[in-house]
């Protein structure tokens, strides 16, 4: 559907916890949704498609929502260049031991960028805006190391750290864990991790992590002993 500027029921404010995703959405920082306006938001989570022209080119961007749940969005970006143009985006909701909303972002794959790591962004719900979260909520730490054996050569170390992707999960499947997790450029670099990925408990306060390998083709998560936490 191309965007317009749709006309949209104003709702009056409330608690974080009881906003549907898709009001959350509508608060969310412009970087979060590049390309778009408010109009198209509005249009976007109303439709769950909107279409962009890209500055008069007749190449034009589309977002969709893939997903949507009582506390968990999806969201996607194409370029209808075919360039291998795509996005993904997500964000959750989670629960506070003092009864508040925070909101997770991350931004898990992109084939228009060179970067190799998404950092995950978290904002505090309050009333109808958000704002940036300051508390140290992820263990120590959390970079491509933490998925390296000890005895890992040191001359291996930054091509591991150079070729992998690091990127955040959210995990719509789960109320309270996400995931960390590296993706080798080789398969034979595996011998040098004890994990491909961190599952991410939210324990009401912040989060700890659990180091294990991920079988992508199972979608399960078989983890050891390994416990990182703050």
């Amino acid at each position: 559907m191309l965007c317009s500027s749709p006309a949209y029921a104003q709702q009056a404010p409330v608690l974080g916890s009881t906003q549907s995703m898709r009001s959350l959405f509508l608060q969310l920082p412009k970087e979060c949704t590049p390309g778009l306006n408010s109009a198209h938001r509005k249009t976007l989570i109303e439709t769950d498609e909107c279409e962009v022209s890209n500055h008069g080119n007749k190449d034009a961007i589309t977002y969709t929502i893939d997903t949507a749940t009582d506390n968990y969005l999806e969201y996607e970006y194409t370029n209808s260049s075919g360039e291998g143009s795509h996005s993904s985006f997500e964000i959750k909701r989670l629960v506070t031991s003092k009864g508040d909303s925070i909101l997770l972002f991350a931004k898990n794959s992109d084939t228009r960028d060179s970067t190799t790591i998404y950092t995950l962004k978290v904002y505090n719900i309050s009333g109808r805006s958000l704002t940036p979260n300051a508390d140290n909520l992820l263990p120590k730490n959390l970079d491509y190391s933490i998925f390296l054996k000890d005895n890992t050569p040191t001359l291996v170390k930054p091509y591991i750290e150079e070729t992998s992707l690091y990127a955040f999960d959210l995990n719509a499947s789960s109320k309270d864990q996400i995931v960390f997790y590296i993706t080798l450029n080789s398969d034979n670099d595996k011998k040098w991790l004890v994990g491909n990925s961190m599952v991410l408990t939210w324990t009401g306060s912040y989060f700890t992590g659990t180091i294990g390998f991920q079988k992508e083709e199972e979608e399960e998560i078989k983890t050891t002993a390994f416990v990182h936490s703050r």
